[in-house]
């Protein structure tokens, strides 16, 4: 019996208790990270194959099917108990009688370069840069404004040191390539390769014994500026630059705060104003060249003023203009649709967004996308106490929600022109409709915008029976011709939502679900009752 049961454990190990090795391999229908084709699938996945490297002395770009594709490679070990016999457990209270064995499972994703290169010329010039005939890629995207050097010019990491004596040295996110200089693919301006490289900043203590040790990473000089993250410090001197204390490095001149993935300029006096919280400053560059700086207005706690500078080139952001509410009936930015118009804030200060001719900007951050000719900004709400709460902007293609400063916005693609938001009297319940659905932007926990399509149609859509919300009232009753639509109050966090759409025809009764998680239907379809 004991030989049998020995047999049947030995047997069983040898087919599943292992644990299998494995290896996929996804191919991603954009460059763009974790974008979906218009079926929502974010590309072909299947068993590891054998791909061709591209020309060069990198394996992490690879040819399939005549295209280039850069690879990003993920590989975690798990562990399991032989004949799966036990209880195993990656924090070391595993119950397995007959031992623990490992495997190994590795997942290659693979991005489209965008735009394609020319696969017969384009060779890896660096683990995560490429070239072509007359392009430079870090890893799938172009280098915007950088064209190819001859061939075989190498793009040159810049390394970086452990510690302030130099010892040990390890790949900083800064490269060279000829007389440019990157960080994270991204071109330093002004910057001198020649003379570029990464600083080691610290109190002096070390990170192995000292509690109290800190580091500044990320900082950079030349022969002229410091740059931090890719992004020169006006007006700052490399030869007096260093740390005063655990959030604030210093020059001769200037103090900055360091805080995350942030850095803003102390100054004790404000520049010139704009409007809002916009400023200007004026600097010269390295090369004696004049030009100003757009900034935008944050406070320490101590009430200093702190000015974050907007990513624009030195030479760009003369036409910078401070956005004002835009979203009166009388203005028809929303177009023409007499009962949908939305009221503007009515706060002086509320001015939080501006643009240039081609870029538009939330604060201090670039709205990624936005179509600047386009972009108005339509509301602002605050706090009680006057903080800031949610802002909403509006372009040619897109609707956003912001709701803080270091987040992306919530969008949501208009379906068609804009027929205007449900009037803002109403109180907490946002809608806004287009030409063909109407988009709710009420949840501030939700991570994207709710439309409610499927039957839908707003052509001559008017509100027909606002109520205060209270008890069995709905809250807003929008109608047609051909569908009404009745919004209640209650969120679906709380009690079951029972805002639907009643077909005026047949008297069917669809049902508006607000938040399922998918990113092809952010709220789900409306279900018949």
């Amino acid at each position: 019996m004991t030989r049998l049961f020995l047999a049947l454990m030995l047997a069983s190990w040898l087919t599943v208790g292992c644990g299998q090795d494995s290896c996929t391999d996804t191919f991603h229908v954009d460059a763009a990270h974790g974008e979906r084709d218009k079926s929502g699938s974010r590309g072909e996945t299947k068993r590891c194959g054998d791909h061709r490297p591209a020309k060069g002395n990198s394996n992490a770009y690879v040819v399939h099917d005549g295209a280039v594709y850069f690879r990003e490679e993920h590989s975690s070990v798990n562990g399991t108990c032989v004949g799966n016999f036990g209880s195993y457990s990656s924090a070391g209270r595993s119950f397995c009688p007959m031992g623990t064995t490992t495997y190994t499972t590795d997942m290659n994703e693979l991005f489209p370069l965008q735009p394609a290169p020319d696969a017969r010329s384009f060779q890896s010039v660096s683990q995560e840069y490429g070239v072509d005939k007359a392009q430079l890629y870090y890893k799938q995207f172009a280098v915007r404004g950088v064209e190819a050097l001859p061939a075989n010019t190498p793009v040159q990491p810049v390394m970086q040191s452990y510690d302030e004596a130099g010892q040990g040295l390890r790949t900083s996110s800064y490269a060279t390539y000829g007389a440019h200089v990157f960080f994270e693919g991204h071109p330093v301006e002004g910057a001198d390769a020649e003379s570029f490289k990464v600083l080691f900043l610290s109190n002096g203590k070390s990170m192995q014994t000292d509690s109290d040790a800190y580091v500044f990473y990320d900082f950079a000089r030349d022969k002229a500026r410091v740059y931090w993250r890719g992004v020169v410090l006006d007006d700052s001197d490399p030869e007096s630059f260093k740390v005063a204390s655990r959030t604030f490095v210093q020059d001769r001149k200037h103090t900055w705060q360091v805080f995350f993935d942030d850095i803003g300029l102390v100054l004790p006096n404000t520049p010139k104003a704009l409007g809002g919280d916009y400023f200007r400053s004026n600097f010269t560059s390295a090369a004696g060249v004049p030009y100003s700086r757009v900034q935008w207005r944050g406070k320490l706690k101590d009430d200093r003023n702190l000015f974050y500078a907007l990513p624009l080139p030195m030479l760009e952001g003369g036409d910078f203009t401070v956005l004002k509410p835009s979203c009166k009936a009388k203005d028809r930015p929303l177009g023409t649709h007499p009962e949908f118009n939305c009221v503007p804030s009515r706060e002086d200060d509320s001015l939080e967004f501006g643009r240039t001719a081609t870029k538009a900007f939330f604060r201090d951050l670039e709205v990624q996308g936005a179509d600047a000719a386009s972009f108005q900004f339509l509301e602002v709400t605050r706090y009680a106490d006057g903080r800031f709460a949610k802002a909403y902007a509006i372009d040619a293609h897109t609707f956003y929600r912001f709701s803080r400063r270091d987040e992306k916005p919530s969008t949501v693609a208009l379906q068609g022109p804009v027929v205007g938001t449900i009037p803002g009297e109403y109180g907490w319940f946002d809608l806004m409709a287009d030409s063909q659905d109407i988009y709710d932007y009420t949840l501030a926990q939700s991570a994207r915008l709710c439309r409610y399509a499927g039957p839908s149609s707003t052509s001559g859509l008017k509100v027909v029976g606002p109520r205060d919300g209270t008890g069995d009232q709905p809250f807003i009753v929008l109608a047609n011709d051909k569908y009404r639509y009745v919004f209640y109050r209650s969120q679906p966090s709380v009690t079951p939502n029972r805002s639907h759409v009643v077909e005026v025809a047949t008297g069917k009764r669809f049902y508006m679900y607000e938040q399922t998680g998918d990113d092809a239907h952010p709220c789900g379809p409306m279900a018949a009752s």
